[in-house]
């Protein structure tokens, strides 16, 4: 394997219907994550996101969450993971700095979205998730019913950058880090071995997603089928 992306084929070749997520009543297998994180990417494609180019995901823990990450990963795009307890202006920094093209949000932060928009205009496009989406927006399960599940005609690099993670900015602006696809395997690769992880293993996933924290043993867990 050279990237995410074999790895998100492999596990849904290998291991079709043991589970890849569970959140609450609702289970994803690692054949059912393929699917929708290629219709995602299919829909980011449409709204005219390209290799390498920018999207931001603004939530708490859940599945959609997950699904921009491997989204990210399979078409060889770039995930900024947004802080959700930042203000409305260090959202917009995050956004600008970055190079945001399209924002996945929960709908609880929609009126911090709708503040940041008001400064950062350069968005093509906007999907909630978690509730209704308002005028303007895009509701994100309708936005995946309408893509393709071959996905988008993109493969990533090993090269290739997957995440553009931002600092705290305890010093000052927060800055992004970004990882590349070998990088991330590799850390999974680690993970799984150091955590002593296999194909039966269960991973309570508590720190925030948008840190580093909430990716590195879900791939680690991951990289086993697990």
């Amino acid at each position: 394997m050279q990237t995410l992306r074999d790895l998100l084929d492999r596990n849904a070749r290998q291991f079709p219907q043991r589970e890849a997520f569970v959140c609450g009543e609702r289970r994803l297998t690692h054949a059912g994550l393929r699917e929708r994180a290629l219709r995602l990417a299919d829909a980011l494609h449409r709204l005219g996101l390209r290799r390498q180019d920018r999207f931001a995901v603004l939530a708490m823990n859940c599945l959609e969450y997950y699904e921009a990450y491997a989204a990210a990963e399979a078409a060889g795009f770039i995930l900024v993971p947004i802080n959700f307890r930042l203000a409305a202006p260090e959202i917009v920094h995050v956004l600008r700095d970055a190079g945001v093209k399209v924002l996945l949000f929960e709908a609880q932060f929609a009126e911090a979205v709708a503040r940041a928009r008001q400064d950062y205009r350069e968005l093509v496009g906007t999907a909630c998730f978690g509730g209704a989406a308002t005028a303007g927006e895009l509701a994100y399960e309708a936005l995946l019913e309408t893509a393709d599940p071959a996905g988008p005609p993109l493969r990533p690099a090993a090269d290739d950058y997957g995440v553009l993670w931002y600092t705290s900015g305890t010093t000052g602006k927060p800055k992004g880090v970004a990882w590349t696809q070998q990088r991330l395997l590799g850390t999974a690769r680690m993970n799984s071995h150091q955590a002593e992880l296999n194909g039966s293993s269960r991973l309570l996933q508590v720190s925030p997603a948008f840190h580093i924290g909430g990716r590195g043993y879900v791939l680690g867990t991951l990289y086993l089928g697990g």
